[in-house]
């Protein structure tokens, strides 16, 4: 595994607080726009986890516990960036 940049880490650290704080906002009061809100911070989650696959040579399996999500959702982030 290579090393990861510092500014790639505080950078996933904000992601993985900004995508809790919205998910438990849209799960205590669902909206149309909490729905949206979500959704951008799932996008921009999937922009980091294709970065820092590309760039930082990440595995899959490194990425879900630097994202603290499944394999799953990061195997979906990769293949989002593919179409």
């Amino acid at each position: 595994m290579s090393h990861i940049p510092e500014e790639h880490m505080a950078e996933v650290h904000i992601i993985r607080q900004d995508y809790a704080r919205t998910l438990a906002a849209r799960d205590a009061d669902w909206s149309p726009q909490s729905e949206a809100a979500l959704f951008e911070v799932e996008e921009r989650r999937e922009r980091a986890i294709r970065m820092i696959h590309e760039e930082d040579g990440m595995s899959v399996r490194h990425l879900a516990a630097m994202f603290r999500c499944n394999k799953q959702v990061i195997r979906a982030a990769l293949e989002g960036g593919e179409s």
